[in-house]
């Protein structure tokens, strides 16, 4: 039983180090276990990369996991069958539920239950006290003990709701932060782990839970292998002040050296790797490498020479950000041995930042992964059931039917007139009718309608066809989901009873099917995106109502009510994707993307706002709130400030990912025209590189011909009419040669013709 750190600066070589001692060592204890455990993000690229670098090519006796897959191997070994794993939408649909059962009990959250994302955010917190092994007990003796009345309250609503979760699930189902607690339970009865070797790596530190079970692993294994970011000239066994750069890391030497310490276990000296400049990632980089060694680190030293390989931009707009990017790609790809995976692009604001990359991406032709779990609710098959559902509750309202019929999923069939046969113009016909007319209700949808009145300015023949045309609609529409509405429209009924007519009206309208034909057309089209959503979205769906039916089936409630708690599981359902192919540009965000082996790096959006990134509010509880808490000796999620110490971590990882160019860009004002301010990482930045000078991006672009590079134009054009550029004398230059090319000018038409 050993514990051993193996240290280093970011690109010292400690992964590599990892790879070349687990695999040496498997291969002369080949009767032995060896896991190698990462974030469950990393798995897939630890499998390939140590497929890759085995002499066999294989794993063998090592097995790749996360801490997750890791509990059901031993539990698979043990033949131990937990209960029911309860996903996050589940949990949200639960707490949903026994919100709206005890709103006359709560104090402070009664009003906040029917916000969007507030009970996200309860989630959320239900997670972190079982995270950070915070039992009922001891939130109760805290609560206890409070004297700020507010405060008070809002614990005494959190603690309601919580008893009445873990009440309704204790019997029945098993949460996703309970499996480690488990997993520890029963990891000295496993024969798997007994003198079984780890592997740690690829982890910025450990909730309290992880250490609970990294404690009994080193009861029972070998020898436990830690990779740690830590710089040499920092101290090793001591935690250092909080807003350090390397604090994560010192706290987490700790915890595990004094664990280990009480366990009775060996602490091996550490292995230090990078010690030699020419072992580095940045051997031949010596700007990146200047990087490294003092970035947020004090005092500053500056760097005397000029600065080839990280340069700083500033533009208009983020949409001036991506399209800068994707030159600079373009002007990269012209290079021999270019591959699309040597460059990675991160944002602090993947809302932002992934749309306009993803859609500017797919229009260059440029294979690209944006790393983030999909949510299902803007999927077209979700939007309909949403929009049906709507109809039914909203009794045949404008809004609802027409985005009902309009969403790509009804079962469409010729119209019978000799006028109007597709579908959309059908749908468009009836749009303008039913907003013409104010016709509303399924008492008028049941008989036929007489539009007469509406059409009464066009040609006979013209209104007649018009009138057949939108009655025959009116009737398949009717047809269709009338006895939907008789079933659930009116009244209380059971849960079990709406999933039941969901799935009825998939079936109707062939959903699983039409899926299928739009999964062979995207593949057709080379979107592979594309086909791994459409291939989970049906089972997402049918997931997610076959945990509604098993957590609620009989409970009675309104269709309002059920709306609710099914738009709560729909939101809390993810997609999970998986890069479709191996040569592309990996985009991400700071904290989750995992970057290997990349030559280009691209950060975009570092504006203040982004980097740091701005929180919400805090979510349940505010920063006074947590630190109260910690002041009670019970820690939980850290505070917006030392989020901000956290987040200049992963700033530090990820800005030394790259071996041969870093890119930084900002932009000047936002897309509606507010102005923004650079984040403080650019003025860190230069203190240490003096002579980097900030490229205006903006300004540079007057030129014409890096105007009109790669279509540019009419974009620049079309920004140009929309924000007032008119006395930018390069945009009218580019309005007057648009001006001379006659397919851009507006063609007159003879009125006496019409």
């Amino acid at each position: 039983m050993a514990l051993q750190f193996i240290l280093g600066s970011a690109r010292s070589g400690k992964t590599d180090f990892i790879y070349d001692q687990m695999i040496k060592d498997s291969m002369e204890h080949e009767d032995e276990e060896f896991f190698f455990i990462v974030p469950d993000q990393s798995t897939l690229n630890a499998q390939k990369q140590l497929v890759t670098r085995h002499p066999r090519h294989g794993t063998f006796n090592i097995d790749v996991v996360g801490f997750f897959r890791l509990t059901y191997r031993v539990f698979e070994e043990l033949s131990y069958i937990p209960k029911d794993l309860l996903e996050d939408e589940g949990k949200s649909m639960v707490i949903r539920k026994i919100m709206e059962q005890h709103k006359e009990e709560l104090k402070v959250f009664a009003s906040s239950m029917k916000k969007q994302g507030f009970i996200d955010e309860l989630k959320s917190f239900f997670a972190e006290v079982y995270q950070y092994d915070v039992s009922m007990e001891d939130l109760k003796k805290i609560t206890d003990g409070m004297k700020e009345e507010g405060l008070r309250s809002k614990m005494e609503d959190i603690l309601l709701v919580m008893e009445n979760f873990e009440d309704y699930i204790k019997e029945r189902y098993l949460i996703s932060e309970q499996l480690l607690d488990v997993l520890a339970q029963k990891v000295e009865r496993s024969e798997k782990l007994k003198n079984a070797t780890f592997y740690l790596d690829g982890f910025t530190g450990f909730t309290p839970v992880q250490y609970k079970l990294l404690r009994k692993l080193l009861r029972v294994c070998g020898q436990v292998n830690v990779t740690v970011t830590l710089d040499k000239r920092e101290q090793v066994w001591k935690m250092d002040k909080k807003y350090k750069l390397f604090y994560l890391s010192q706290k987490t030497i700790y915890h595990l050296t004094e664990i280990a310490r009480e366990e009775h276990c060996d602490i091996a000296e550490p292995i230090w790797t990078g010690t030699v400049k020419e072992e580095t990632r940045f051997a031949d980089n010596i700007e990146l490498g200047y990087l490294e060694r003092n970035l947020f680190r004090y005092p500053v030293r500056p760097y005397k020479e000029e600065v080839q390989n990280i340069t700083v931009h500033c533009l208009r707009q983020p949409e001036d950000e991506v399209h800068f990017m994707i030159e600079e790609i373009m002007a990269l790809r012209e290079q021999e041995s270019f591959r699309y995976r040597d460059v990675a692009i991160v944002t602090g604001n993947m809302d932002i930042y992934g749309t306009l990359i993803k859609g500017e991406m797919e229009r260059k032709g440029m294979p690209c992964f944006i790393d983030q779990k999909k949510s299902i609710l803007a999927n077209p098959v979700v939007d309909t059931i949403s929009s049906m559902l709507d109809v039914l509750r909203k009794d045949f309202d404008y809004e609802s039917t027409i985005k009902l019929l309009k969403s790509g999923f009804i079962q469409r069939t010729g119209c019978p007139t000799n006028g109007i046969k597709e579908w959309e113009n059908a749908v468009q016909l009836l749009d303008n009718f039913l907003l013409a007319s104010g016709v509303r209700g399924h008492k008028n949808w049941e008989k036929e309608w007489d539009t007469g009145y509406v059409f009464r300015r066009k040609a006979e023949d013209i209104a007649t066809e018009a009138s057949e045309t939108i009655n025959w609609l009116r009737q398949e529409t009717w047809d269709r989901l009338s006895d939907f509405y008789g079933r659930i429209a009116r009244g209380k009924h059971r849960v079990r009873e709406y999933a039941e007519t969901i799935c009825d009206f998939m079936e109707q309208e062939q959903i699983y099917l039409q899926i299928q034909k739009r999964i062979e057309r995207f593949r057709e089209e080379g979107n592979f995106e594309a086909v791994k959503e459409y291939e989970q979205i049906y089972d997402v769906i049918i997931e997610v109502l076959d945990r509604l039916v098993a957590l609620l089936g009989d409970e009675e409630m309104p269709l309002a009510e059920f709306i609710e708690i099914l738009n709560t599981g729909f939101d809390e359902a993810r997609i999970g994707l998986i890069p479709p192919g191996v040569d592309q540009i990996m985009v991400g965000d700071l904290s989750r993307t995992r970057l290997y082996g990349i030559k280009y790096l691209f950060l975009l959006g570092v504006n203040d706002g982004n980097i740091p990134m701005t929180g919400d509010g805090g979510g349940i509880l505010s920063d006074a709130e947590r630190e109260f808490l910690t002041g009670e000796s019970y820690a939980l999620a850290p505070t917006a400030r030392e989020k901000i110490y956290t987040e200049q971590f992963y700033l530090y990882l990820c800005l030394t990912k790259p071996s041969q160019r870093l890119y930084l860009t900002y932009s000047a004002t936002a897309n509606d025209g507010t102005a923004l301010q650079p984040a403080y990482l650019i003025d860190r930045v230069q203190n240490i590189f003096p002579k980097l000078q900030i490229q205006n991006v903006a300004e540079s672009r007057g030129r014409l011909r890096d105007i009109l590079r790669d279509d540019y134009g009419r974009g620049y054009l079309i920004r140009g009419l929309r924000m007032g550029w008119q006395d930018n004398a390069a945009w009218n230059e580019l309005y007057r040669q648009y001006r001379l090319q006659e397919q851009y000018v507006p063609q007159k038409t003879d009125r006496r013709k019409r």
